[in-house]
């Protein structure tokens, strides 16, 4: 997996956050890892992805589960 620097304006994108869509993207594709090459990775737009705001969604309703039933 090759990451262009030079293309991403000198900014870093931690190596957690190009694990964590590598993952994605071998879920949905069915395919390794090792098939991948990234060139670039950018946010396509200035608004949270679907996947960012399903993700908050649920911690929203799992903490809410939690506080009703209380700590015992």
């Amino acid at each position: 997996m090759a990451f262009d620097k030079a293309k991403n304006q000198g900014t870093e994108i931690p190596p957690a956050v190009v694990a964590a869509i590598t993952a994605s993207l071998c879920a949905m594709i069915g395919k390794p890892a090792s098939e991948f090459t990234y060139k670039s990775i950018q946010r396509v737009s200035g608004r949270a992805s679907r996947w960012s705001m399903a993700g908050t969604a649920d911690l929203i309703l799992s903490r809410q589960r939690i506080l009703e039933r209380g700590n015992s």
